[in-house]
């Protein structure tokens, strides 16, 4: 679905028009027979002037749904028209005229359409999932809407104002299981960038999540958040799998509910099965550049470095200056011996606005792993002085003994991560799957990790 125009007089309206693009995205992701791309590879196209045909070999998709909205006042006028994108021809096409309040059924109604003249056949519980109205409260749906606008921009301060939204709609109706949801996200978001500190992100998220869940059963949402939340602050590692599944169950075209099991696979060691959740959420997703990083994460892992760059180097295509797929490339070419070329890339790293202190972490590693011992350990030192451009994450310096051969040091960093529960990027989570820490794996100390861990198991 590419996303529908604001007609509507009030330029302020905007915000409608891209909720309602995401909501009808929503509804047609119910459907199990049906794949559809995710909101944001198809927010890419939103002014873009691009031929039909383009799009669709882009996105890989066949059938497009576009149309346009206008709000004015409490009346709704959503237009839209199925196309066959590489024929350019209708499939079919409706108008609807509505009080705002009927916009649920609007959006139902459209999903069967769509369903009908794509002759897919729809499940029972797909009906009553596409039925379901999420809220009575208009004002607090428009509120909603809002608060997901500004939680997309993910900054901290559109995340922030996001959660201002969601609270006034929970206000407004306190059984809004997805704006519950919505505060659970900006939560986390603010925690994975480090503008909360874990266990106050969790403190907010976690009864957040579970009202969420209590209120309604059947949200993909809440149960993919939650599988998130189980993951990374609980590290209930069978109860997170639970939950991605039940998310995948519910909506098998959750880019993110993929994403996130991938993610969770690949740190219990299943690496092949890791690849082909993060394939999929990249098909649902694909000019999202975290979906690339995450498949080239898979392939990096399984040891497959030439295709793990050409990952990240597609999700650089998408976004120059994505910090992930720049993180990841020194790594890679580093563990193909190609030195030169990594520090080239942690060089274009550094560039990009990554933190002093991580950037000079990160260099230490890749000189260790090149046999500059000397090096390595002033660079670590420096990073360990620069106290004011980003916190180190205590599992990174195990990396860098681990490269240096150094296993006392290296198995004391990672005791640390475990104690201090370090669950971000390049975390202690990683060590069973990290080709990086290949040597380490055999020793006693290691497997003991892993118990605590209680990754053992896997």
């Amino acid at each position: 679905m590419l996303p529908l125009q604001n007609m509507s007089p009030d330029p302020n309206d905007e915000y409608f028009a891209d909720g309602m693009t995401e909501e009808m995205i929503s509804t047609l992701s119910n459907i199990s027979n049906l794949t559809v791309i995710s909101r944001t590879s198809a927010m890419q196209y939103k002014g873009v002037r691009k031929s039909l045909a383009d799009i669709g070999r882009e996105l890989r998709a066949g059938t497009m749904l576009e149309g346009s909205v206008r709000k004015a006042g409490n009346r709704v006028r959503i237009t839209v028209q199925l196309l066959d994108a590489m024929e350019d021809r209708h499939l079919w096409a409706q108008s609807y005229d509505r009080e705002l309040q009927d916009v649920f059924a609007v959006q139902s109604e459209i999903a069967k359409s769509v369903a009908e003249a794509l002759r897919v056949k729809l499940l029972g519980n797909e009906v009553s999932q596409i039925q379901k109205k999420p809220t009575d409260s208009t004002d607090a749906y428009l509120l909603y809407l809002k608060g997901r606008q500004h939680w997309n921009k993910r900054s901290e301060d559109s995340v922030r104002k996001a959660i201002e939204y969601f609270n006034v709609a929970i206000i407004n109706d306190p059984n809004f299981a997805l704006a519950y949801v919505g505060l659970a996200d900006c939560y986390n978001v603010l925690y994975n960038q480090g503008y909360m500190e874990r266990a106050d992100a969790a403190e907010k998220a976690r009864p957040a999540i579970l009202k969420a869940l209590q209120l309604d059963e059947t949200a993909a949402e809440a149960h993919a958040t939650y599988g998130w939340f189980l993951m990374v602050d609980d590290w209930n590692w069978d109860a997170a799998a639970a939950e991605f599944k039940k998310a995948i169950e519910l909506n098998v075209n959750s880019a993110t509910a993929h994403q996130w099991y991938s993610g969770l696979l690949q740190v219990e060691g299943r690496l092949e099965e890791a690849l082909a959740e993060a394939k999929r959420a990249l098909e649902l997703d694909p000019l999202t550049p975290m979906m690339s990083v995450m498949v080239g994460n898979s392939l990096y892992c399984l040891e497959r470095y030439d295709d793990a760059i050409d990952c990240y180097n597609r999700a650089l295509a998408i976004e120059p200056n994505f910090v992930p797929a720049l993180s990841s490339l020194p790594s890679a070419y580093a563990m193909k011996g190609e030195f030169d070329e990594a520090l080239a890339w942690q060089e274009k790293l550094a560039q990009a606005g990554y933190p002093r202190a991580l950037a000079m972490t990160d260099l230490a590693a890749i000189q260790a792993r090149a046999g500059k011992k000397d090096e390595a350990l002033r660079s670590f030192d420096s990073a360990m002085k620069l106290q004011d451009s980003g916190k180190i994450p205590v599992s990174w310096p195990a990396w860098i003994f681990a490269a240096l051969h150094d296993e006392d040091r290296a198995f004391e960093w990672l005791e640390k991560a475990v104690v201090q529960h370090d669950s971000g990027a390049g975390s202690v989570l990683d060590i069973k799957a990290d080709p990086w820490l290949k040597e380490l794996r055999t020793r006693p100390r290691f497997l003991e990790i892993l118990k605590k861990l209680d990754l053992d198991k896997y």
